[in-house]
This record gives C-alpha cells, structure tokens and sequence, in this order.
C-alpha cells in the first residue's frame, strides 16, 4: 500500500504539472485505473498520501467522486485513531514517532481544507505543532526523528539515522500549514527543515549538491 500511494501522489503530480499533454493524460488515464483500489488501503501513511495525491490533481480529469471518498475515507482513519490516542493521553496517532511521520498531519491539513471539515485542519495543525516540538535539537535546528527511535514511545530519541524522507514530509507539511494558516510561523519550520539538506543539520553537512542535483541518503552517527 506504501509504495502504490507513492506512485499515486507522483502521478497526481504528472497529471497536473507535466509540460506535455501527452504525459498528463497518460498520468490521469493510470489514476483513473488505480484511484478505486485506493479506498481498499488500510495503512495510515497510505491513506494520508493517497488523500494527499487527490488534493493535487488540480484540473486533471478524474473521477471526482471517488476521489472524494479517498480523502473522506483518509481523514476519518486518521481521526479516528487520533481520537483513540487521546482517550489515553496521547497527542499522536500512533504508540510512537517512526517514518515519514508528517505526511499525517499533513493529510489532516488538506483533507479539512478540501472538504470543508475545520475541525480536521485543527487536529492536523496541533499533531504537527506536537511533532516539530520532538524535531528540534537543543541548539534550535531540525533534527528528524531519526530510525533507532522506531517502534518506541520513548519521548526523547537517539540522534541517528536520520534520512531526507522525514525532511522533505515536513516541508511539505508545513508549507500545507503555512497556506492553511497564512502564519509565518510554519513557513519558517518548513524552512528549518529545507535547510537540513544544506546543512543545518546535528553534524553540520550538507547532503545535498546544488551543482549535481543529488542528495546523500542519510545522515549516520559517523557522518554521511
């Protein structure tokens, strides 16, 4: 489900901002093909981001309906399992902070603002505002939660590995903050998190190359 949400999101992508017509219309003819399989998705970060994806379809001809019913379906998952954290004083979906984490609140955020739920841009907005306060180091910079902290709901986490993927979530989520929100405040977390790839990082290097667009896949306790 993982890996088919992600092909979905980079399809909404092609499919609203290819340069080529053909190219759009190859995307949104494959998403018409896949976006019924998608309501069958279970996992929470498959559901954010295929809810995700039919938020950024922009004027792509699509089945409109059922895309509907997947962002529907995503934040009523995501808030119902929200809500059953609460009920035992928690403010996160989950046991625990693992991968990719704010692809959720980030769904929250765009799924409220699609479908006119404020009450779900709310949760979205507070469960992001609890997780950056887990991403910042002592010296004020990003610091991702990094993958020896998987499984655990330990409130502090070991510093390594930390991988782009978590960067880049929160950039995304932020910046959905930022247009719900207009607050310069999570255009400036989005930001932070940019410039972890340049080097604002716990170990001050920079993953990633302006000259060749490439990126190191992780930052180590050793370094890269």
């Amino acid at each position: 489900d993982d890996c088919c949400a992600r092909t979905l999101e980079a399809l909404a992508l092609t499919a609203h901002h290819a340069a080529k017509p053909d190219l759009r219309a190859w995307a949104a003819h494959i998403i018409g093909e896949v976006l019924p399989h998608a309501r069958g998705w279970r996992a929470l970060r498959a559901r954010a981001l295929a809810a995700k994806a039919c938020t950024l379809m922009g004027d792509a001809p699509i089945d409109r309906v059922t895309a509907t019913e997947v962002i529907a379906g995503a934040g009523e998952a995501l808030m119902a399992a929200l809500t059953a954290r609460r009920a035992r004083a928690g403010e996160w979906f989950e046991a625990g902070l693992t991968y990719d984490n704010a692809r959720l609140p980030e769904a929250l955020i765009l799924a409220g603002a699609a479908l006119n739920r404020p009450e779900w841009t709310e949760a979205g907005l507070a469960t992001l505002g609890y997780l950056m306060r887990k991403q910042r180091s002592a010296q004020g910079w990003f610091s991702p939660i990094a993958t020896h902290s998987f499984d655990s709901a330990s409130s502090d986490h070991p510093s390594f590995d930390q991988q782009p993927i978590e960067a880049l979530a929160t950039v995304d989520a932020c910046a959905a903050a930022f247009k719900a929100t207009g607050d310069d405040v999570w255009s400036g977390r989005a930001e932070a998190a940019f410039m972890w790839f340049a080097g604002q990082n716990d170990h001050g290097l920079a993953l990633a190359s302006p000259e060749t667009g490439g990126c190191q896949d992780g930052l180590t306790a050793l370094g890269f």
